[in-house]
């Protein structure tokens, strides 16, 4: 384990905390820097990818950071929930056909959870990520084991158990807009990504 120095504020005068993550994760970060440093960008462009995907935030200087803070972006220079819901989605969308196996839904979970902790931790393991990590592990597991009822009720079900660790996360905004989001994602996400397949032929004549 590397224990190293990882910002989470937008501020530049802010101390940065001491977050420990493992070694092998700081490689896969270095080894994604690299592969964004040879697509050739231009220097802040690179350093705006670098934030949005990695949570590598070294690059971004102090007057890009007050730019977006200006235009009351400077959140988009960090990896939040929001993330690690794209993998969420993402992954469960691709291994969608493996509910049909006998032992399909769990493989999914497993590959689902493996890829959200190993983000986390390649993207500097804050609190927030660790947090929005656990939730989607919980919504995960909570969808494998569960053959019945609404996903709303589902993640309702992950809102509470959270809640009953950390009841102060209840006026914590990151934790609200994260659950927000992905009620967004069930309730009209995924509806709406199934209609644009059954009706792909419709939608590019139009």
């Amino acid at each position: 384990m590397i224990t190293m120095g990882i910002s989470t504020s937008h501020s530049p005068n802010t101390t940065a905390q001491q977050t420990t993550i493992p070694s092998w994760a700081i490689e896969l970060r270095q080894k994604a820097e690299q592969r964004i440093e040879k697509m050739g960008l231009q220097p802040e462009v690179e350093a705006i990818a670098k934030g949005v995907s990695i949570g590598s935030r070294g690059a971004i200087t102090p007057a890009l950071r007050q730019k977006y803070s200006r235009c009351g972006a400077a959140h988009l220079l960090a990896v939040s929930g929001l993330h690690i819901g794209f993998i969420f989605f993402m992954i469960n969308l691709a291994l969608g056909g493996l509910a049909l196996m006998r032992h399909g839904p769990i493989i999914r979970s497993g590959v689902t959870i493996i890829c959200i902790w190993t983000y986390a931790a390649m993207a500097g393991a804050a609190p927030s990520i660790v947090r929005a990590a656990l939730m989607f592990t919980l919504l995960q597991v909570a969808l494998s084991l569960s053959r019945g009822g609404a996903p709303l009720n589902r993640l309702a079900g992950v809102a509470a158990l959270m809640l009953l660790w950390n009841g102060r996360w209840l006026y914590d905004a990151g934790f609200m807009l994260s659950f927000i989001s992905v009620a967004a994602i069930v309730e009209w996400g995924i509806p709406l990504t199934w209609w644009r397949f059954r009706h792909r032929d419709e939608w590019d004549k139009a």
